[in-house]
C-alpha cells in the first residue's frame, strides 16, 4: 500500500468512526425549532418537546426579545460543569454549551434569527445498525493541484438550507482546477473560524453513486497567509453531508455556481437507508 493510499484509507476509517461516536450524526434523534414564549422539555408525553428520559420535566426554555433563557428543572451537567438558569451558548459561539441528561445530549442551534434544539442519544440503535460507509476506489487523478484566488474583499454568499430558508456564509475566495483537460472553478466558504476551505458542490454522480443533494470537501487552509495560491484539491476526501444520515440536519446545499458538469468518481458513495 502506497503512502497516499494508506493516508486515504485512514481518512475513510476515521470518517466511519466519527459518524458513530457520541456526537456523530448517527446519534441524532431529533431537531426542534423553538417558538417564541415558553417551551417545556421532558420525558412526559405532555411536554412540548418529548425526549427519551426518565424525568417528566427537565428544561424550561423561554424565547423572548431575541434571547434564549434556559432554566434546568433537574440537576443537569454540561460540557462546562453544571448548568444554572441563564442564556445557553449556541453552536455559532466560540464556546457552545451541551446539556447532558442520562444518555441524551442537547445543543442549541442558531440559524439567522431562528433557534432549534438538536438532540442526540449515544445509545441510538442506528449507531450499530447503520452499514459501513462505502467509497469509490482511491484514484490519484482526483488528487489535483489547484489554485486559490482570494476575493478582493471578504464576501458573503447566500446558501439554501436543507430544512428551508437561507444562510449567509463568508465567501473568501474560489478554487480553480483541471479535470479531464478542462478547467473548472468552485466557490469556497468558511464556517466561523475554521481552518478549512469548505466546498459545497454537485457533480453528475449525485443521485447515482453519490448522495443526491450534493457533497462536501474540506481543504486545510491558512487564512492568515495572504500570499497562498497553490493548494491541493483531493476529491478522494469528499464526504456526504449530514442530511445523508438524518432528517434532523440543517445541511447547506450547493449553490448553483458550484455545479460541475462532469462525473467525479471519488470519495464517499451514497448509502441507501431509511433515515
Amino acid at each position: 500500500m502506497s503512502e497516499y493510499t494508506n493516508e486515504i484509507a485512514q481518512f475513510q476509517d476515521m470518517r466511519n468512526k466519527n459518524i458513530r461516536n457520541n456526537n456523530g450524526w448517527l446519534s441524532v434523534i431529533g431537531l426542534y425549532w423553538l417558538n417564541k414564549g415558553t417551551t417545556i422539555c421532558g420525558g412526559s408525553e405532555t411536554s412540548d418537546i418529548v425526549i427519551p428520559c426518565e424525568h417528566e420535566r427537565v428544561l424550561k426554555i423561554t424565547f423572548i426579545n431575541g434571547k434564549i433563557i434556559v432554566e434546568p428543572l433537574i440537576k443537569i451537567k454540561t460540557n462546562h460543569g453544571f448548568f444554572k438558569t441563564g442564556e445557553l451558548n449556541n453552536d455559532q459561539t466560540s464556546n457552545p454549551d451541551i446539556l447532558y441528561i442520562d444518555t441524551i445530549s442537547i445543543e442549541l442551534l442558531k440559524r439567522h434569527d431562528r433557534y432549534a434544539l438538536r438532540i442526540r442519544d449515544k445509545l441510538n440503535p442506528k449507531i450499530k445498525s447503520f452499514p459501513s460507509l462505502e467509497w469509490h476506489p482511491i484514484d490519484t487523478k482526483y488528487c489535483i493541484k489547484g489554485k486559490y484566488t482570494r476575493h478582493e474583499s471578504c464576501r458573503k454568499i447566500s446558501i439554501t438550507i436543507a430544512l428551508g430558508g437561507e444562510y449567509l456564509f463568508d465567501n473568501p475566495g474560489k478554487i480553480t482546477f483541471s479535470v479531464h483537460d478542462r478547467e473548472y472553478e468552485l466557490e469556497a466558504v468558511r464556517q466561523g473560524q475554521s481552518n478549512n476551505l469548505f466546498i459545497i458542490f454537485k457533480d453528475e454522480t449525485n443521485g447515482d453513486t453519490t448522495y443526491g443533494a450534493g457533497r462536501f470537501l474540506f481543504i486545510p487552509f491558512d487564512f492568515k497567509d495572504e500570499e497562498v495560491s497553490n493548494i491541493v484539491i483531493d476529491f478522494n476526501k469528499t464526504i456526504s453531508p449530514p442530511c445523508a444520515y438524518t432528517s434532523a440536519a440543517t445541511c447547506p446545499l450547493p449553490p448553483l455556481m458550484n455545479t460541475l458538469p462532469i462525473r467525479i468518481y471519488a470519495g464517499e458513495r451514497a448509502v441507501l437507508i431509511d433515515k
